[in-house]
C-alpha cells in the first residue's frame, strides 16, 4: 500500500504584488478635467485608496503625469485625464485572486508587508505637474475634478484667496493662503506645513452614511483665525490656531474638543 502525501500549501497560487515604486510618465499639453474611479481593495468595489497630487510648475508649458504603472492606468480623452485601475490588477480583482499593493517588494520583509500595504495607507499617488494658471482653472470649475473616493492633494500653492467647496477629501501641503473658505462635505481636510490667515470651514454630516467632516492638522500648520460653521462635533489641535470662533448651523448644540492645550487658555 502506497500513501501519497501532497502539500496543500503548494496548490495555492502565490500572492501577486503590485508595486507603487514602478512609475510611468504621460505628458500632455493641456488638462481641463481629471476623473477617476479606482477600486483597489480586494473585496470591495468602492472607489478609494488613491491620491491625486497637483503641483504647480511654471518652469514648463506642458503637463507631466507621474503614476504607479503596475497599479493604475492613465489615458487622455481630448483634454480630460482618466485614471483607471491597471489591466492586470483589474483581472486579479475580477478573478478573486490574492494580491497586495506595496511600495517596493524587494525592500520589504514578510512582517512589514501587512503594515505598509499601500492599499490602506493612501500611497497610490498620481502626481500631476502643471502650470499654475492651468491648476487654478481646474480648481475654479466644480465639475473638473471627479475623484470618486480619492484624495486631492495640493502642494506648494500660495494665493491671496482660496475657495474650495466640494464633497472631497482635501489635503493641503506647504500651502499659504491669506484667506480661505473651505467645505469638503462630510470628508476630511488635512493640513501639513500650511499657513492660512483667515479660514472659514464648514462641518456637516453625510445624508446616506455615518461619516462627518473632520480636520487633521499635522506639523507646521498655523491658522491665524478659524471661523467654524458646523452642524457636527469637531476636534481641533489647539496649538495650530491663534483664535477660534464657532457658529453652529443646526438647531442642536455642537461639541468642540481641543487637543493639546498648553499654558493659559481663555475660552470665553
Amino acid at each position: 500500500m502506497i500513501i501519497l502525501i501532497v502539500s496543500t500549501t503548494s496548490l495555492k497560487a502565490p500572492t501577486k504584488y503590485f508595486q507603487t515604486s514602478t512609475r510611468g510618465i504621460l505628458k500632455t499639453q493641456n488638462i481641463t478635467a481629471v476623473q477617476a474611479f479606482v477600486s483597489l481593495l480586494q473585496y470591495s468595489d468602492d472607489s478609494q485608496g488613491y491620491v491625486v497630487e497637483l503641483i504647480p510648475d511654471d518652469k514648463t508649458n506642458e503637463v507631466t503625469i507621474d503614476y504607479p504603472s503596475e497599479v493604475l492606468d492613465v489615458k487622455m480623452k481630448g483634454s480630460i485625464l482618466d485614471i483607471l485601475i491597471g489591466h492586470e490588477l483589474a483581472k486579479f480583482k475580477a478573478e478573486n485572486k490574492d494580491y497586495e499593493i506595496v511600495e517596493n517588494r524587494a525592500k520589504q520583509t514578510e512582517a512589514e508587508e501587512e503594515a505598509t500595504s499601500d492599499t490602506y495607507t493612501n500611497n497610490v499617488i498620481v502626481r500631476i505637474k502643471l502650470p499654475r494658471a492651468m491648476l487654478l482653472k481646474l480648481l475654479a470649475d466644480a465639475r473638473s475634478l471627479n475623484l470618486n473616493g480619492g484624495v486631492l492633494q495640493l502642494d506648494n500653492l500660495s494665493l491671496d484667496t482660496f475657495d474650495f467647496q466640494r464633497d472631497l477629501y482635501l489635503s493641503l501641503n506647504h500651502c499659504n493662503f491669506k484667506q480661505a473658505t473651505i467645505s469638503v462635505g462630510s470628508q476630511t481636510l488635512n493640513l501639513s506645513h500650511t499657513h492660512i490667515g483667515n479660514l472659514t470651514f464648514y462641518g456637516k454630516k453625510a445624508h446616506d452614511t455615518y461619516s462627518e467632516t473632520s480636520i487633521s492638522e499635522e506639523e507646521g500648520t498655523t491658522i491665524d483665525h478659524l471661523l467654524l460653521k458646523t452642524t457636527v462635533d469637531m476636534t481641533l489641535q489647539y496649538s495650530c490656531y491663534k483664535s477660534i470662533e464657532v457658529q453652529p448651523l443646526g438647531h442642536e448644540p455642537v461639541d468642540i474638543h481641543l487637543r493639546g492645550v498648553k499654558g493659559h487658555c481663555k475660552l470665553k
